[in-house]
């Protein structure tokens, strides 16, 4: 299940905001934005399943 823009999650141990999900076959594309202050503002992207993206509730 892909996680929708916006959802908070963690992620390499870090808290950061979804910017967009692309499945790619039973992978997917996660682009995340950091919302922590070391790194406020910066992009990454992330496959999961190979790294966890867990949404914060």
């Amino acid at each position: 299940m892909a996680l929708i823009p916006g959802t908070e999650v963690d992620a390499r141990g870090l808290r950061w905001e979804v910017v967009f999900a692309e499945q790619l076959g039973p992978q997917t594309l996660y682009r995340l934005r950091g919302i922590e202050a070391a790194l406020f503002g910066d992009e990454i992207d992330v496959l999961s399943p190979f790294e966890d993206v867990s949404p914060i509730i």
